[in-house]
């Protein structure tokens, strides 16, 4: 056992942020207090999880089942800017929780594009807690409504049901704005992406309107394929909207300005003596 508990020690030190470590196993018995007190022993400042790794996503649930969550959901249309609202929320110090961004997809068959490599569901849940683990329960909120599933991750069953019993904010802008946005954030990719997300969706789309966008598409013309798939993202979203409370504000703005949707929010909803 002494040559694999000097390497243990070794890559201890290597990994160490600060000279700190976390050590911990499934049940934060035995195996990680040995670990620990090696680690130790060559001058790490090692801290052991208590109850190891299954207490620690138990907490998660508690944390969610106890406290008093004030989430506000923002839901509208594909194209609108939704996530551009929460980052102009986030820039006036809101509590945000960008699912999107701790997914690494934008939620659509065109969301992994652009992406890094998304996480397991499991650590998925993980960023989700680390983010709760910073939020001040007696402040609002601001969540992206999202589908259970996120690309290939999804929301803790816990978390969505939360979601979907909140209150919803209805933001929503002219479509031709909405396919002026899509256009800009996804016409920068390679065709041969582009072709492969229209694909994805081609049994719902139907195949007139997938070979009208695979048509476009090649001839460049990346306005009439946003206003093809749009009509089939649309149609979904109006049936998604009727699982949902009635929204408790609805915003049609005329012009594409999130900064702008962000502040009316805020003045909204966001004072002490607001609790919606």
């Amino acid at each position: 056992m002494g040559p694999k508990m000097v390497e243990f020690a070794r890559s201890a030190q290597r990994i160490a942020l600060d000279n700190s470590v976390l050590v911990h196993c499934w049940r934060g018995g035995m195996r990680s207090g040995s670990m620990a007190w090696l680690f130790g022993t060559v001058g790490l400042n090692t801290t052991t999880l208590e109850g190891g790794y299954k207490a620690y996503r138990a907490s998660f649930r508690k944390m969610l089942a106890e406290q008093k969550w004030r989430f506000m959901v923002i839901g509208g249309p594909t194209g609108g800017g939704k996530t551009e609202v929460l980052k102009e929320l986030k820039s006036h110090g809101e509590q945000i929780l960008d699912l999107e961004g701790l997914a690494n997809h934008k939620g659509s068959a065109f969301g992994a594009l652009g992406e890094a490599e998304q996480p397991t569901s499991e650590q998925f849940e993980n960023d989700i807690h680390d983010c709760f683990l910073k939020f001040n329960p007696d402040r609002i909120i601001w969540v992206e409504g999202e589908s259970h599933s996120i690309g290939r991750v999804y929301i803790p069953d816990q978390l969505f049901e939360l979601l979907m019993q909140a209150p919803l904010v209805m933001y929503d802008i002219d479509r031709k704005l909405r396919v002026e946005r899509l256009v800009r954030d996804y016409g920068c990719f390679d065709k041969d992406l582009l072709r492969q997300s229209v694909l994805k969706i081609q049994k719902r789309l139907g195949g007139q309107r997938t070979n009208e966008a695979l048509e476009a598409l090649d001839a460049g013309d990346y306005h009439s394929v946003a206003d093809l798939t749009l009509k089939y993202y649309d149609k979904g979203y109006a049936k998604s909207l009727a699982k949902r409370n009635e929204p408790v504000l609805v915003l049609n703005e005329i012009k594409d300005e999130p900064g702008n949707v962000a502040r009316k929010l805020i003045k909204q909803f966001s004072h002490e003596d607001n609790r919606y």
